[in-house]
This record gives structure tokens, sequence and C-alpha cells, in this order.
């Protein structure tokens, strides 16, 4: 059952960028980042016009900062919000632990910096978002693995 709110789009992918200054893309053009935090990446899907948007900012309690705060998909007419959040952040050995959730409750850890590219990396094969997400030392553990294949699935973009 895919975690989702549809709603109608009321905003454009300028309107989020919010001043922002495009600073790289991925993957040809289909993914793009930008200076701002909100958003950090857009990344294209295979519909034209239908996008995912990856916020992130938010400080935490721990004092540190999450590299995704939110997800929201556009397909069509539609915006689609992926209900997850980062919890908890601790730091264990020099690497971040992300606390993972979802209505639900805690699905998992995501560990290190630069999650969001591992994320865009579950979407397109791009060398440079895994060599970045590598930088990061950022990986997901087998629960938040599963979790994003079978919510992206669900919503057709999970590459194959």
């Amino acid at each position: 059952m895919s975690r989702t709110e549809t709603q109608p789009i009321t905003t454009s992918e300028h309107a989020y960028r919010r001043g922002g200054k495009l600073v790289a893309v991925y993957a040809g053009d289909k993914v793009r980042q930008y200076d701002t935090h909100d958003p950090r990446l857009v990344i294209d899907l295979g519909n034209k016009g239908d996008k995912i948007i990856v916020d992130k900012h938010s400080p935490f309690e721990s004092g540190a900062f999450s590299d995704i705060d939110r997800v929201e998909i556009i397909r069509g007419d539609s915006k689609a919000t992926l209900f997850f959040g980062i919890g908890r952040t601790t730091t264990e050995n020099g690497i971040q632990k992300h606390e993972i959730c979802s209505p639900d409750g805690t699905v998992g850890y995501a560990y290190g910096e630069k999650i969001e590219y591992l994320l865009a990396s579950l979407l397109y094969d791009d060398p440079k978002l895994i060599e970045l997400a590598k930088e990061g030392r950022a990986s997901f553990d087998s629960k938040v693995q599963e979790f994003f294949e079978q919510e992206f699935q669900a919503l057709g973009v999970f590459k194959s």
C-alpha cells in the first residue's frame, strides 16, 4: 500500500526553487540540483511534467541537519507527497544515523550524509549520483531500501 496523498498541483518547479540557482545536473538533465534547500533536487520521471521534488532543511534537536525533509511526487495534474520523514538523528562512530519513519512507525535507518543522492540513484543509474552518495557515506539499511523500492514501484516510478 502506497503511503501517498494526492492533491491538485498549486505550484510549479520554479515556485519551489524560491530564487535558487541551478548548480548541477545528473543523469543527462533528468536530475537537477539547486543551491537552495527547498528544493535540493528535482528528478524528472518518464512522462513529461512528472517529477520528484526532494526538499532538505529542518534542523533537529541533535543539531544535525537532515538530507531529506520532504519528498513530493508530481504526476500529471496531481501532486503526491510520499509520507516518510527523518526522525531522530544521532551520530555513531562519526557517521550520522537517521531514523526513517512512515505513518506505521519506524521503518529503519539511513546512514551518512548526502542521502538525497542515494535516493535519486534508486531512480537513475548515474555514476555521479552514486559517487556523491559514496562521498557522504550514504546508505540505507535493507528495510529502508525495500520501503523506497515498494513505494516507488507502487507509483510506477522505480527504475526497472
